[in-house]
């Protein structure tokens, strides 16, 4: 009797076993470049969807890695559970008739084509799944990040401000803006999708955010004096009647 690949590769790591007790110490440090290439893998997706501002998703990549992972583990310790008694149930004897392929006792038939290894099937076509899912979420942030850039085809001179209705920087901008007359866009990034991803699309790492043109301006002031949201305004040739005040001590914008 022949053996097929995948019953070969069974009798041979029985046979390794054979009078001897594996440990979960021992399976895993015979896993471990799997386990390094996977967590790899995840934490690459993980970093990505982080950058990306899905950390929600994220959170949830990684908590499917440990469960899928733990699940495993949890396999391999009912096999070491059981394995005492299969060692002494086993006839050895056949077994390794069986791996010389003299067993004549009937078997069930296998199939014509052995079946692949479940494992390498699985990282396939998990690893296929996971790339398809991070480009698609590039490939959805990069594309709404344009459509909603607040920036693109602003005409000069143009301002949009991204603000929140309980910043107290974003409100003193709005002042000064309706006290100098300048006519403004006013985008809460809370309060609807294309404040999201206008905020999301400047890269902003909080508010408020000053688009005049093309120009994008972080922040309501310099720790240093200077202003740049005034600069800029007088620069596409508005005429201030009072100044912008900087934010004390630090600055506030992305």
């Amino acid at each position: 009797m022949s053996l097929t690949r995948w019953q070969q590769d069974a009798v041979r790591e029985y046979l390794r076993l054979r009078g001897t007790t594996p440990n979960l110490q021992e399976i895993l440090r015979k896993r471990r470049p799997l386990r390094v290439v996977m967590m790899l893998m995840v934490t690459a997706g993980a970093g990505l969807l982080t950058w990306l501002g899905y950390s929600g998703l994220a959170a949830f990549l990684g908590g499917l890695f440990v469960g899928l992972w733990a699940t495993s583990l949890g396999y391999v310790q009912r096999f070491l559970d059981i394995w005492p008694l299969l060692d002494r149930m086993l006839d050895w004897e056949r077994v390794e008739a069986a791996q010389r392929g003299e067993l004549t006792v009937a078997v069930p038939t296998p199939p014509a084509v052995p079946p692949k290894p479940r494992l390498r099937w699985a990282l396939g076509v998990g690893t296929l799944a996971g790339l398809g899912l991070i480009g698609a979420v590039v490939a959805l942030d990069q594309g709404l990040s344009h459509v909603y850039h607040p920036a693109r085809s602003n005409p000069p001179g143009k301002v949009v401000i991204l603000t929140t209705s309980w910043c107290g920087y974003c409100a003193a901008l709005r002042r000064h803006l309706q006290d100098n007359g300048i006519p403004h866009t006013d985008i809460d990034v809370e309060a609807s999708w294309r404040g999201e991803w206008a905020f999301r699309a400047v890269r902003a790492r909080g508010v408020p955010v000053t688009v005049v043109g093309d120009q994008v301006i972080y922040g309501f002031g310099r720790a240093d004096g200077s202003n740049p949201i005034d600069a800029a305004l007088q620069a596409a040739g508005y005429r201030l009647k009072t100044p912008l005040i900087p934010a004390p001590a630090v600055d506030q914008g992305g």
